[in-house]
C-alpha cells in the first residue's frame, strides 16, 4: 500500500513537470492551448486505465494464490482421511489373523507371539522345545515395529551372536529392501527357519562335546553341559573332584617363626 501512495505521488510531480513544460513548448510556438491541455486529459485516462488494470491483475493472481493453497489444504486433508482408513483396515486385518491364528506361523513348535498388531510384533523362540539337548532357559526375543516409511523392520532382538547377520540378510534379502504387511509373515518364518538350523548346529555341539568328555579328554563341560547330560549323582562327584584339585591349589601355612624383642 506504501508503494502504490509513492508512486502516486511521483506520479503527480511528473504529471504536473510535464505541463509546465508542454505550457512552455505552448508558449513558445504560439499554439493552441486547448490542444496542450487535450493531450494532458489523454495521458491522464491512459493512466488511469492503466491503474486499474494493473489493480485488476493483483486482485487476480491473489484470488488465484488463494485458490491454489484451499486446494492443497484439500488434498492434504483427503490424504489424511485415506491414510486413515487404511490404517483402520490394516488394525483389523492383523487382529482377525491373530483372534483365528489361521496361518501356520501361529503352531510352528517353539514359536511364541508375545504380541501382533498392525504396529507392532513381538515373539520368542524357545529351541529347548523342539531340540532335546539345549537347556530350557535358553530364548530368543524379537520385536519388529511398523513405519509408513520404512514399513517392518527389526528394532530389539536377542539372536544367537555368530547368527545376527544371517537373520537380519534373511529379513532383508541382503539389502535393505522394504517388508511389506504381505510380506511379514513369510518373513518371520524365515527367521524361525534360521533359528532352527542355530538350535540344530548347536545341538550337535553340545553332544560332542559331551562325548569326548566321557572318553577322558580334557573338557570342560559347563553348568548348561551338566544339567542336560549329568545325573545328580554324577554333578555330586563333579563337584567333590573339582573341590579337592582347589583344596591341593591352597599353599600349606609355613614354618612359624619366633619373634625376639
Amino acid at each position: 500500500m506504501a508503494l502504490r501512495t509513492m508512486f502516486f505521488v511521483s506520479y503527480a510531480f511528473a504529471l504536473r513537470l510535464c505541463y509546465v513544460t508542454l505550457t512552455a513548448v505552448d508558449r513558445c510556438l504560439n499554439g493552441n492551448r486547448k490542444g496542450i491541455f487535450t493531450i494532458i486529459i489523454k495521458l491522464i485516462s491512459f493512466k488511469s486505465m492503466s491503474c486499474s488494470q494493473s489493480d485488476s491483475d493483483y486482485i487476480t493472481s491473489y484470488s488465484e494464490d488463494e485458490r491454489i493453497e484451499l486446494e492443497r489444504r484439500r488434498e492434504r486433508i483427503q490424504e489424511e482421511q485415506y491414510e486413515e482408513r487404511v490404517e483402520q483396515e490394516r488394525e483389523k486385518a492383523f487382529s482377525i489373523i491373530f483372534k483365528e491364528k489361521a496361518h501356520k506361523l501361529f503352531i510352528l513348535p517353539g514359536l511364541h507371539f508375545l504380541r501382533f498388531c498392525s504396529k507392532k510384533i513381538k515373539f520368542y523362540f524357545k529351541p529347548s522345545e523342539v531340540m532335546k539337548w539345549i537347556s530350557k532357559n535358553t530364548c530368543f526375543y524379537c520385536s519388529l515395529i511398523y513405519s509408513k516409511k520404512w514399513m517392518w523392520m527389526i528394532k530389539r532382538e536377542s539372536f544367537p551372536s555368530n547368527y545376527k547377520l544371517r537373520i537380519y540378510n534373511t529379513f532383508n534379502d541382503g539389502q535393505y529392501c522394504l517388508v511389506s504387511d504381505e510380506d511379514i509373515l513369510p518373513k518371520i518364518q524365515q527367521i524361525y527357519r534360521q533359528l532352527l538350523v542355530w538350535a540344530s548346529t548347536y545341538e550337535k555341539m553340545k553332544k560332542e562335546k559331551y562325548r569326548r568328555f566321557k572318553c577322558g579328554e580334557e573338557v570342560e563341560l559347563d553348568e548348561e553341559d551338566e544339567e542336560l547330560f549329568l545325573s545328580k549323582n554324577e554333578r555330586r562327584e563333579l563337584i567333590e573332584k573339582r573341590n579337592r584339585i582347589l583344596r591341593r591349589m591352597i599353599p600349606p601355612d609355613g614354618p612359624k617363626r619366633w619373634r625376639v624383642g
